[in-house]
């Protein structure tokens, strides 16, 4: 049996731990919020440049320029990379990290002759 030392230092340690738990969930928040800030941020970029590379495919049709990049052309490859973390507390993360790449294997395997996985 434990005498009271024991308990009130068991005490402290878990009071010690759930401060640095909280103070670790905080900083991944705030990690979380900032890409998310970035994501929006950049959309308007990816959004014209999007709309530019359309038009330039659409003039492109016209003209007899040989531009490989812009042809249209069947699927023969996909190559999926999942990024997952490995350690922190991250654990309930990871198996929807990798069902999604499965989910999306599921979903376009009929588009594609050949897969990969980095």
């Amino acid at each position: 049996m434990a005498n009271l030392k024991d308990i009130r230092d068991r005490i402290s340690s878990v009071k010690n731990t759930r401060k640095i738990t909280e103070a670790m969930r905080l900083v991944a928040a705030a990690k979380v919020r900032r890409a998310q800030e970035q994501v929006l941020r950049s959309r308007p970029f990816a959004d014209r440049l999007a709309r530019i590379l359309e038009n330039l495919q659409t003039r492109m049709q016209f003209e007899t320029a040989d531009a490989p990049l812009l042809e249209n052309r069947d699927v023969r490859t996909i190559t999926l990379m999942a990024v997952t973390g490995d350690r922190g507390l991250c654990v309930a993360t990871t198996p929807t990290s990798s069902s999604a790449p499965s989910s999306a294997w599921l979903s376009s395997r009929a588009r594609a002759t050949r897969w990969t996985w980095c």
